[in-house]
């Protein structure tokens, strides 16, 4: 299927929606179907287009109406071909896929490339913003995009202290609004002068709506200053999600999200583990990536089902240290590692994509190759989710998926298929249903 000609069915029609398809509680476990790296221009750690270079791509949205993907790079006014423009920026693409993966030798093609605007019109100077996320809004046939900025506490960028954010704009980057980020998240120094907000390049990377569009969800990749060390071989972190009111641009709710440890021993090398992004997909259910990084053996990328449940709003407390609450419940659905037969990268971005025949929800994840022609990539990454019942994504549901559903009879997990927190006789009856024949 020709993605661009596809239009999914889902909450995208309705006023004030985010603009994709909505999967729900079908997603239980996620496989891989393919991927395709982006590739560079000569001598340049991108590909020109426009006069600009495509890279450092660390969100990324489908636009269901249109069958359109919107990009963002991460690139903070600094990077361009010899003579290019290297504002702040967004592309559009066009990404053509089937069931079967990625369709033709050029299956993603950028079509588009928008400068990002201060409220006063202009581009934004060097090393003043740090775009991450983007998402798509449709009101009727009106189209915005939100996306974030991480801010910055650090000598390197002008000024040194700027503030994490979440920005309206129009489809051609002209500034809307910008919603009401808590004073407990703006930096107050750098280095040993800053006491509380978001650590320097450790902040708002990810962005999604709420499935019925009138919330907006943002989080720090790791822990605030205030509430306690990021995450270390031995230890997690302590990161907090801001839920905002779209319609007020308000914060509502903070809820806190248990980062996990970096998985591998970095034996002294540089190492680190965050929460690069987030997307929504029933409501208080979310899709989390958290992507670690450890030198001398490669990205961890794995993707958990985050529920909101029962978690504590924190929204009241400065400081997380010494305090009780309850944080967001995760299960992993998916994860992409070294040894998955290529390097993963830096994943950082993922959307929605286009249902395949069967049914089953797609997503596209997007990595950014930090500008960094000599060992990073952009990677295109498809994953599908498993079809119901086929709980071990052999593309069957046969005896050994029965097998995974008994031994897990009473309690939750990934048979739990109709999503009520308990593998029973509804989940056998799913699963008998979709049977191979």
């Amino acid at each position: 299927m020709r993605t661009q000609l596809i239009v999914c069915i889902g909450l995208g029609m309705f006023a004030g929606a985010p603009a994709y398809a909505v999967a729900g509680s079908a997603i239980t476990g996620l496989r891989l179907v393919d991927r395709y790296v982006l590739p560079y221009s000569d001598g340049l750690a991108g590909t020109i287009f426009d006069n600009t270079l495509v890279g450092g791509l660390s969100g990324i949205d489908f636009d269901a109406a249109t069958g359109m993907y919107y990009a963002l790079s991460d690139d903070r006014s600094q990077v361009a071909p010899p003579g290019g423009d290297p504002s702040a920026r967004s592309y559009t693409l066009a990404i053509e896929f089937d069931e079967n993966g990625f369709l033709g030798s050029e299956p993603v093609e950028i079509t588009g490339v928008t400068v990002l605007r201060r409220p006063d019109g202009t581009a934004f100077p060097a090393a003043s913003v740090d775009p991450e996320s983007i998402r798509v809004r449709r009101d009727g046939d009106e189209l915005t995009l939100y996306w974030t900025s991480e801010g910055a506490a650090s000598a390197s960028s002008a000024p040194p202290v700027q503030d994490p954010f979440v920005r309206e704009m129009t489809s051609s980057g002209d500034f809307v609004r910008e919603l009401d980020t808590p004073d407990k998240f703006r930096p107050d120094g750098v280095g040993a002068e800053q006491t509380k907000g978001v650590r320097n390049n450790l902040a708002f990377e990810s962005l999604t709506f709420s499935t019925d569009g009138t919330r907006v969800y943002t989080a720090t990749e790791s822990a605030l200053l205030q509430d306690g060390p990021i995450a270390s071989f031995g230890n997690g972190a302590d990161a907090r999600i801001i839920e905002f009111d779209v319609a007020s641009g308000e914060s509502l709710h903070e809820y806190v999200y248990p980062v996990d440890a970096i998985p591998v021993d970095p034996q002294g090398q540089f190492a680190d583990n965050g929460l690069p992004e987030l997307l929504a997909i029933e409501d208080g259910v979310l899709l989390a990536v958290e992507r670690s990084f450890v030198a001398g053996y490669g990205n961890h990328i794995r993707i958990y089902r985050v529920e909101i449940g029962d978690a504590t709003d924190v929204s009241g407390l400065e400081s997380l240290d010494g305090a009780d609450y309850l944080p967001l419940t995760k299960s992993l659905l998916f994860a992409l590692t070294p040894d998955i037969g290529f390097p993963p990268d830096n994943i950082e971005g993922i959307t929605f994509g286009p249902s395949l025949p069967d049914g089953s929800p797609t997503f596209i994840l997007v990595s950014d190759n930090n500008f960094n022609a000599s060992s990073q990539v952009t990677h295109f990454v498809l994953l599908a989710a498993l079809g119901q019942g086929d709980l071990d994504g052999d593309g069957l549901v046969n005896g050994a998926d029965l097998g995974l559903l008994l031994s897990q009879w009473g309690g939750p997990g990934t048979a739990d298929l109709n999503g009520n927190g308990i593998v029973d006789g509804a989940d056998l009856g799913l699963l008998l249903a979709a049977w191979s024949a």
